[in-house]
């Protein structure tokens, strides 16, 4: 085995073109200053290999000049979506040892790691230092769900957070945002359920941001009826704001407030919140969102999935107060089968099948199939009748055609009995002769 001195190791290294670059004045660091924080932990781990021979220097100069020394915030929403959702627990926890993170990171951000099932976080571990770990695994203002469902792992999560709340030091985090597939199931008896009263019993004190006063530990909502499961109660997702109940009350009105699209809670402060104007009183939703909009020009209500009344050819949807317009040519709904939505627009389209039309008479709402099969049974209305007569006129036409084709069939069958009677009565004349010249020849 070849063995060098340490003369000859020296050479070695101080001829390696990346040691050259670092003694030269900082190229490397002048690269890194165009690149995202995460991207500069990755560059200064590519630069230096594990078990090379000049570790020790690359250590030391790569780790504060390229990476950096200010961690408080580690957002991998800021890099390409591609490459962080490529990321596996490996890299994770070589990300979160090369910079120290259980003693420097304050926010944790797993936007688009869609690839990690959790076990590269283990470098947290007994952190004291992590305020906030954002493990939705989505950016703000986008709807939760994945498809398909990342491989992420309550088994090898929850240990490394309770390890944050319960360890030796006063705990520091107070904020958590959970992936929806770990949020989806809420079952009493799981061990998700479980940890979210571990975390409202051990999580750091919170201190209310109007009266100042300390307001105990946060709160992750358990209740299993409510749309805000697993989410930390009045807490902004963004400055982690909170108010108070007492002080809510006493000001009459709510700070921070939940977005019923993306699942996440927003101060006024930090992202405007609009109110469903549908009616329902139980939406609201944050402006970066995009909600529904009434597709009326003149209205500018943005509304929740349940008050939005959408066609199902054009996709265009209306507030139930223009729904309620007769001057406003909305999307009906028919009062029949509950199924169809359709506008005017499109049910007047020649080949648009199965349009939804209200009757002037009777007031009734129905797709084409319904009112067919009302006015086949014991709906009289005229004008029922009249707007389905085509149809009606088309229906009749055809079953007409079918029972004529039906006739022709019998007609064809009988036919067919007809012959094989006749060969029947054949059959049987040739029976009786054969018998009748056994007889004789018997006698």
């Amino acid at each position: 085995m070849f063995t060098a001195t340490s003369s000859s190791k020296r050479r070695r290294i101080q001829n390696c073109p990346l040691y050259d670059l670092l003694q030269g004045g900082g190229l490397l660091e002048e690269v890194a200053k165009y690149l995202a924080p995460p991207s500069k932990i990755m560059f200064a781990l590519a630069v230096t290999p594990p078990k090379s021979p000049y570790d020790t220097i690359m250590a030391k100069k790569v780790s504060s000049s390229i990476a950096g020394s200010n961690w408080d915030t580690l957002d991998f929403g800021e890099i390409e979506k591609e490459l962080a959702a490529k990321l596996s627990d490996n890299d994770m926890s070589a990300i979160l040892v090369h910079i120290d993170a259980a003693r420097k990171v304050k926010r944790l951000k797993l936007t688009n790691c869609t690839n990690i099932t959790g076990a590269g976080l283990r470098p947290l571990l007994f952190s004291t230092k992590i305020e906030q770990i954002d493990l939705s695994l989505v950016k703000m203002h986008q709807k939760p769900e994945l498809d398909p469902e990342p491989p992420i792992s309550c088994e090898l999560v929850l240990p490394i957070l309770d390890s944050i709340i319960s360890g030796a030091g006063a705990p520091s985090l107070k904020h958590l945002q959970f992936p929806y597939k770990w949020r989806k199931d809420r079952s009493a008896n799981t061990e998700f359920h479980a940890f979210l009263g571990r975390f409202r019993n051990n999580s750091e004190a919170i201190i209310c941001s109007v009266c100042s006063k300390n307001r105990g530990h946060s709160w992750i909502i358990d209740d299993d009826d409510d749309g805000e499961y697993g989410t930390v109660f009045d807490m902004c997702c963004i400055c982690t704001r909170y108010d108070c109940f007492t002080c809510t009350r006493n000001n009459n009105r709510r700070v921070v407030h939940f977005c019923n699209v993306c699942d996440r809670n927003y101060c006024a402060e930090c992202t405007p919140m609009v109110p469903c104007g549908g009616g329902c009183g139980a939406w609201s939703f944050c402006v970066d969102c995009k909600p529904n909009n009434c597709a009326n020009p003149s209205c500018t209500e943005v509304l929740c999935d349940d008050c939005f009344v959408d066609c199902d050819e054009c996709n265009k949807g209306w507030c139930w107060s223009c729904q309620e317009n007769d001057a406003v040519d909305t999307a009906l709904r028919c009062d029949g089968c509950w199924g169809r939505v359709c506008c005017g627009e499109c049910s007047a389209k020649e080949e648009v099948q199965n349009g939804v039309h209200r009757c002037l008479s009777c007031n009734k709402s129905r797709c084409d199939n319904c009112r067919i099969k009302e006015c086949k049974g014991d709906n009289n209305c005229r004008s029922c009748m009249k707007m389905v007569a085509p149809q009606l006129m088309e229906l009749t036409m055809e079953q007409n055609q079918q029972l004529k084709n039906e006739v022709a069939d019998l007609k064809g069958k009988n036919e067919l009995l007809r012959v094989e009677n006749g060969n029947l009565h054949s059959k049987n004349i040739e029976l009786r002769d054969k018998l009748s010249v056994i007889r004789v020849i018997a006698s």
